[in-house]
């Protein structure tokens, strides 16, 4: 019978009786959204009629309100799993679910209201306060819930999710380790199928396993033959519990692809055409509609940070640098200073980290992207768009030209503002060019897979990278 061990990253932990569970972290967010939710709308009521009419609004129809709209939306994010502690450290990806579900939610209720003749009950003025300071609300609480869980599960107050780890003699420890401490799973045995010898020992290993209350088993699918697979397969549909595939790295990148069916074979659009007429206006009307709500939604803060720009140092506002734009036509790209000095053409240094040309008001609004917003005057110019491959200083655009052979396709579309590299962790400096080449590759995937909805994901997501200040600077 194979040996199972306890693996390096595993632990076999008493503090996991004492740990919170899993279900009462889901339950406890849950109720706050649901107060937050109701909070406001009952707050928003009373502030608007109060301060515009001078009386108080019926407690009972704003408190009816808040909670139909909390229930709604509660239900929409259990719906999606976003309740559970693997999904709340992700606070990127929760802006996401939280945004689509509220405005999902708002536009069903809106039209209930109307198709019931009832909008006049309703103000206009306390309801776009309700859903501005419940959004927010709810935002603010998850950014600081995905930071109180994470940490929470590393030090064992929050329960982790007991696991059976199941591989082919690979170092799982040196691979997979940090992600499965961030997704809350504690590898309590780790079973090698290169010791396995028959199908059956395989279940018989697996059960001896389960005494040590493991919860659901996760199968490293990279190393593991078809026939090993197929074996393994067949014997754990036996057991009543959750089997989970950890697909190869190289196979997972091909496991989103949009597909299609050829017979019983699935087929993956592994590249597709270029943005035909219909696709490149509606990229452009979604440039244009986002760029116009950004500049005014950030005019408050952007006349504030010029003022700071202009007092913190000497020097002009706005920096203004030549980049290379779409089929390689040159523009001047719109920022924030931050700097004290103003590198334009010619041979341009990156910035690093502690770099003494950033001011103190440009260390913070570069750690938080603010001194990009300037862009989306280039978005309604026409340079850039959006979303899209991030645009380089000139030297640094014919520096990577010589070095990848792939590097100058990513100008076959507009420069975005943000783009997939960046809310997928490769915002920042790139020093090396094995780093260039990550981004590069995200470009790329972007540039075959557009969709508006993509786009709407990358834009929303952006909002949840600003908060994570650890690659910029």
């Amino acid at each position: 019978m194979a040996e199972i061990h306890a693996g390096a990253i595993g632990r076999i932990a008493d503090h996991n009786r004492n740990a919170m569970q899993r279900t009462a972290v889901s339950y406890i967010v849950a109720i706050v959204d649901a107060v937050i939710i109701t909070l406001a709308a009952v707050t928003s009521g009373f502030v608007y009629h109060q301060v515009m009419f001078g009386y108080m609004d019926q407690f009972a129809k704003n408190a009816a309100v808040g909670l139909v709209f909390a229930a709604g939306f509660v239900l929409l994010m259990v719906a999606r799993g976003c309740y559970r502690p693997s999904a709340l450290v992700f606070f990127s990806k929760q802006v996401v679910y939280i945004l689509t579900s509220i405005f999902l939610l708002g536009t069903f209720l809106s039209l209930i209201v109307f198709l019931f003749g009832a909008s006049e009950t309703f103000s206009r003025g306390a309801i776009a306060i309700f859903a501005g300071t419940s959004t927010v609300g709810v935002l603010m609480t998850r950014l600081a819930w995905a930071r109180y869980i994470r940490e929470a599960m590393t030090r064992g107050t929050v329960q982790k999710k007991r696991i059976l780890l199941i591989r082919a003699g690979h170092a799982v420890e040196e691979s997979y380790g940090g992600d499965l401490d961030h997704l809350g799973l504690e590898v309590v045995r780790i079973l090698d199928l290169d010791a396995v010898h028959r199908p059956e020992d395989l279940l018989a290993n697996v059960r001896v396993a389960m005494s040590h209350k493991v919860s659901d088993i996760y199968v490293m699918t990279e190393g593991i033959s078809r026939s090993s697979l197929e074996a393994s397969i067949k014997q754990l549909r036996t057991l009543p519990v959750p089997v989970h595939f950890v697909l190869d790295p190289f196979i997972s990148q091909f496991a989103a692809l949009p597909g299609t069916t050829f017979g019983d074979t699935t087929i993956v659009e592994l590249q597709r055409a270029p943005l035909n007429l219909v696709e490149r206006y509606i990229k452009r009307g979604f440039d244009i509609a986002v760029a116009s709500l950004a500049l005014l939604a950030f005019a408050p803060l952007m006349m504030f940070v010029a003022i700071a720009v202009k007092l913190d140092s000497r020097g002009p506002v706005f920096f203004r640098q030549k980049r290379q734009g779409f089929n390689n036509e040159p523009f001047e790209i719109l920022k924030f200073r931050s700097m004290t000095v103003m590198e334009s053409e010619g041979a341009v240094t990156q910035a690093v980290r502690d770099d003494i040309r950033i001011t103190r008001v440009g260390k913070f609004i570069r750690s938080t992207s603010v001194d990009e917003l300037p862009q989306f005057w280039n978005v309604l110019f026409g340079d850039m768009s959006v979303v899209g491959p991030r645009p380089h200083a000139l030297s640094q655009e014919d520096h990577y030209d010589q070095l990848i052979a792939r590097y100058a396709f990513r100008r076959h579309v507009k420069p975005g503002i943000t783009g997939w590299a960046q809310i997928n962790g490769h915002r920042g400096a790139t020093p090396t060019v094995s780093s260039m080449e990550d981004r590069l590759e995200h470009d790329l995937w972007y540039m075959h897979h557009w969709s508006l909805w993509l786009d709407i994901r990358i834009t929303l997501r952006t909002f949840g990278a600003m908060f994570d200040r650890s690659a910029a600077f």
